[in-house]
């Protein structure tokens, strides 16, 4: 099995110049002459209409695929990866078109864990119980998807606990180490050190910083910290 990955950023296999796509927006795989779409990005992907976000669907030939900013997939590419080809492209005025004076070759062929298995949202109970089986690990990565989970329930159980104070102390003791744990692993899946957590001690700017990058995806490969969490790559 082989993919195509698209996205903003330059080491895609198909770059789009167009700031609406994410950096990692979406990859494409191919097997057996079957076609599944997997998006990782901030605003989603429409195919023929539906909204693919943080999911995968199974695609054919000829499916209307529209990135944010009105970008339509050009199936062409499919043809020229099979062809053992991929190129970078620019997109305005919404149409799509080769730049024919920067084209950037980013040939790379990729073996899929468990034959291409989907990507699959993180769910509220799945993103608490990892947070807690990995309760003072402070290695690895963590998707977006566990740590918000995460602090949405422990920011509305802690106001339900507001009037009873011994249990609001108790449940604050018992999660202050998964919930140091599991910033820091959102903060490797950027790719970043844990020490970055220390900007929480600067008033404001430092929490308007680190809610900006954990709002951010996480690497769609390996980096220094590990496999990605969400495609086990």
């Amino acid at each position: 099995m082989k993919w195509i990955s698209i996205g903003r950023a330059s080491d895609n296999d198909v770059v789009y110049n167009n700031s609406s796509i994410s950096s990692y927006h979406a990859d494409i795989f191919l097997n057996e002459g079957h076609l599944i779409i997997t998006d990782h990005s901030t605003n989603g992907t429409w195919v023929n209409g539906r909204k693919v976000h943080n999911s995968s669907c199974g695609i054919v030939k000829g499916d209307k695929i529209l990135f944010p900013g009105n970008v339509i997939f050009n199936w062409q590419i499919i043809e020229r990866e099979l062809m053992k080809e991929t190129v970078r492209l620019d997109y305005s005025h919404s149409e799509m078109k080769d730049d024919t004076e920067h084209v950037h070759w980013n040939r790379k062929d990729y073996e899929t864990p468990g034959g291409g298995r989907e990507i699959k949202p993180l769910s509220l109970s799945d993103a608490i119980a990892s947070v807690f089986t990995h309760y003072a690990d402070f290695s690895g990565r963590a998707r977006r998807s566990e740590f918000w989970w995460f602090y949405l329930f422990n920011t509305i159980l802690a106001a339900l606990l507001i009037f009873f104070p011994i249990a609001s102390i108790i449940w604050s003791l018992v999660t202050i180490i998964p919930g140091l744990a599991v910033s820091v692993r959102r903060l490797h899946d950027l790719g970043k050190s844990g020490l970055n957590l220390l900007f929480a001690l600067i008033p404001l700017v430092g929490w308007i910083l680190l809610i900006v990058w954990y709002c951010q995806e996480g690497e769609p490969r390996s980096n220094q910290y590990g496999k990605s969490p969400k495609s086990g790559i």
